[in-house]
């Protein structure tokens, strides 16, 4: 899980803002530690018992100078999309931002790729007497919003797990780069759609004035990273480049995913930008 994060730049009169990123949580299946698991079983492979993750968090984060007032959760709540997957993860989140002091309304979600449910993706191949049924896919896709839903914003997006977030010292807009993730796709890589990165683009201009911070989130990379050895980044998403030009030319400040699972933290800033943009991939690993 992430520490606290904070952006600061000599350019902006915006006070400081202080949040916290949990990425990839993968409640469930794919967990190791018991507490992130469904009824708290224990991984199958016979490992001891782990110091919990939960607590050390939250002990970490309290002894910060600066507490986060909003928690951000970028994707792979869970590890297979079930629905006592969502629930847990979503119950241990409210857990974790209560004992932070957070307030529930300044808690963000979105979906990842692990936040489709598969099964649900499989009922609409053919088998008789069903016909193929693509529809299937939608439903898959959106099962995150009965147990994480998006709320309060200002400007929804076409799509589940989208939309923009505003508050006295930050605009939040959120991208869902899970939706297509369907069961099919060799590579359950990142993927907005048209109708997304239009809508993305007027959001940016809607929003360009707006007072305070203003942050990207989405669950897969619009960057390609290097791996420790050459290899083709297949999860990147399909539409990173445009992402990237438009969040740096309409001045967003910081943009942070998931899914790598290498955390780094950079700086970027290109000549047609507004101001410098701070990618950052975080995990709970």
């Amino acid at each position: 899980m992430a520490p606290q994060l904070r952006k600061m730049s000599s350019e902006k009169t915006t006070k400081p803002f202080t949040f916290l990123v949990l990425a990839d949580i993968h409640f469930g299946q794919l967990a190791d530690s018991p507490e992130f698991r469904v009824n708290g079983k224990q991984p199958g492979d016979g490992s001891p018992k782990r110091t919990s993750r939960r607590d050390g968090l939250v002990a970490t984060v309290k002894k910060l100078t600066e507490k986060p007032t909003a928690l951000f959760v970028p994707g792979d709540l869970t590890s297979i999309a079930s629905p006592g997957e969502f629930k847990g993860c979503v119950e241990m989140v409210l857990g974790i931002a209560d004992d932070l002091g957070i307030s529930r309304n300044n808690i963000f979600f979105t979906y990842g790729n692990h936040d489709t449910n598969w099964r649900i993706c499989e009922l609409g191949i053919e088998r008789a007497p069903f016909p193929a049924d693509e529809a299937y896919d939608h439903v898959a896709a959106t099962i995150g919003g009965l147990y994480a839903p998006v709320k309060n914003c200002v400007l929804e997006g076409p799509v589940p797990g989208s939309g923009v977030f505003q508050a006295d010292n930050h605009a939040l807009f959120v991208l869902n780069s899970g939706f297509f993730c369907a069961a099919e796709r060799t590579y359950r890589h990142g993927r907005i759609g048209d109708e997304q990165l239009k809508w993305i683009e007027c959001a940016f201009k809607k929003f360009s004035s707006a007072p305070g911070w203003k942050l990207l989130m989405v669950h897969h990379h619009p960057f390609n990273y290097t791996y420790p050895t050459p290899i083709e980044d297949v999860s990147c998403i399909e539409e990173g480049a445009e992402i990237v030009d438009l969040a740096g030319r309409f001045g967003t400040d910081f943009l942070f995913h998931g899914h790598r699972h290498h955390p780094r933290l950079f700086t970027e800033l290109r000549t047609e930008w507004k101001f410098e943009l701070v990618p950052e991939i975080r995990t709970s690993g």
